[in-house]
This record gives C-alpha cells, sequence and structure tokens, in this order.
C-alpha cells in the first residue's frame, strides 16, 4: 500500500523507486480509524468536522525536535472537493500552507498554543466540529475558539464538547484556533493578548485577522518587492480578506491603526 506523496518544487526532475527501495513497516498510521490507531506513546489532538453525511479529519501532534514552522514532521494539506474541510497552520503562517498534521515541539509545563485553523464550507448550513481523540494530552486545557467577528465562543474539547455553528459557504481563515495551556492559564486573556493582527496569504488572497476588537480599523497598504503599492484599503472586521491579482513573488503587508503598526511579509503563489 503506498503511504506517501512526492511533491515537487520545480519543473524537471525525477523519482525513481526500485523493488529494493520497499520496507515494511508495521506502525500504525494516523489515517484511518482511531481503533487502528494504537501509538500510546505519541501525543495528539485528531479534530473532525461533519456536515451532511461527510467529514473531514486534520490532526494537531507533539513531537521531539519538531519546529513551530513548518518541517519535515509536518503533512500539507490534501484538498477533496466534499465539504467541508479542516487543517491548520504552521506558525510560519505568512507562507500560507495548510497542513493535514502539524507537528510542534512537546511544550513545557507553563507553554501554551494559539493554533489558528482554517476552515472551508461548501456549502451553507449547520457544522459540528469536536475532537475525535485526545491521546496522551499534558495539557489541563483544550478549546476551540471560535472568533466570529468579535463573537468569541470558546468549546471546552476536554470535556467532550462538540461545538456545533451554522456557517455560509466560503473559506475561513483566521476564524478559528485551537487553544492549549496549563490548568491556571487564563484563556480568555491568553487569546485577547496573543498575536493581536495576524497576517498571512493563500494563493491570491491576503488575510487579517485581529482577535482583539481595539486593534479593528485601520488602513492596508500592500507593496511589492519593489515597493510599490499595488492595494490600499481599510479593515474594519476582526477578519478581513484581499483579493490580488499579481504574479507570484514576495509582498510586503502593513496595517495601520491609531496606536500600532504592523509589518508582515508574505508569500503570493
Amino acid at each position: 500500500m503506498q503511504s506517501f506523496f512526492v511533491k515537487a518544487n520545480g519543473l524537471a526532475g525525477s523519482v525513481k523507486i526500485e523493488h529494493a527501495d520497499r520496507v515494511h513497516c508495521a506502525n500504525n498510521m494516523y489515517k484511518g480509524n482511531d481503533e487502528k490507531l494504537e501509538i500510546p506513546d505519541n501525543s495528539y489532538i485528531k479534530l473532525r468536522t461533519e456536515f451532511n453525511g461527510y467529514f473531514d479529519e486534520s490532526v494537531v501532534r507533539f513531537v521531539d525536535n519538531s519546529d513551530v514552522s513548518m518541517d519535515d514532521e509536518d503533512v500539507e494539506k490534501m484538498y477533496s472537493y466534499t465539504p467541508p474541510l479542516i487543517f491548520s497552520f504552521a506558525d510560519n503562517n505568512e507562507v500560507g500552507i495548510p497542513l493535514a498534521i502539524n507537528s510542534l515541539p512537546i511544550p513545557d509545563e507553563n507553554l501554551d498554543y494559539m493554533i489558528p485553523l482554517g476552515f472551508v464550507a461548501k456549502a451553507d448550513g449547520n457544522y459540528v466540529i469536536k475532537a475525535k481523540s485526545l491521546n496522551n494530552l499534558d495539557f489541563d486545557q483544550v478549546y476551540l475558539v471560535d472568533n466570529n467577528n468579535g463573537s468569541i465562543v470558546y468549546t471546552d474539547l476536554l470535556n467532550n464538547e462538540a461545538y456545533s455553528f451554522f456557517i455560509s459557504e466560503g473559506e475561513y481563515y483566521g476564524r478559528f484556533y485551537l487553544f492549549t495551556a496549563p490548568q491556571n492559564t487564563d484563556i480568555e486573556k491568553v487569546f485577547n493578548n496573543s498575536t493581536t493582527v495576524n497576517i498571512y496569504s493563500y494563493k491570491q488572497t491576503v488575510y487579517i485577522s485581529i482577535p482583539n476588537i481595539e486593534n479593528v480599523n485601520g488602513n492596508v497598504k500592500i507593496f511589492d518587492a519593489l515597493g510599490r503599492n499595488i492595494l490600499t484599503d481599510v479593515a474594519n472586521s476582526t477578519f478581513n480578506e484581499y483579493q490580488l491579482n499579481v504574479s507570484p513573488g514576495t509582498y510586503f503587508v502593513k496595517y495601520l491603526t491609531q496606536n500600532n503598526t504592523y509589518f508582515r511579509k508574505i508569500s503570493i503563489n
């Protein structure tokens, strides 16, 4: 059974795998039923979203020698054509690469994670997000956070709560988060004081997510690598998106509020 993909980053090249290169591995894979996923030492959270008989899953795991940015321990998300889709992003989120398996360093007892999630709804309707598996976690708190334009809902995944919500067809980046923390952490305080402005891109769209409503209302400017202003707009909600039509490359986003200026380099694919 094939259990890997080959992705090329150029137009030319080849990969040849001989018969002698084949190996047998008895380890269970993350894909499949949890009854078959008997890996007791692995620490992971498997999220599942459901809609109209369809479902999708995404894993966040905690592994030695992994990195918060995308590395060899991560697995890129492969899109399907049936709703819904759920995935996470590496902390280096200006790259905008969605992950099916996001591997993060094992945290110490004082570290919390606020992990941005992506969600795709291909039809209006009522959806569910829940934790299908919570395995060998050292966290006292695991929450799903929905920041719907300043109206924030916290769902306690450790207590087997499922989050049911209505959402319109579309792609949502910067609305949902996975939060993990020690027992005495104030989730609302961490969320409001976390990255107050999250700027990233996916394909030809630039997203500005603003968890703290106090930072809403500012001016947005996007520049190319030569410093030419290619877009001027405003951010007037907690989730903003800007459609571009530019050549692939490096661009720069500047977000100016009354009290602060935020600057981020992004990659347009």
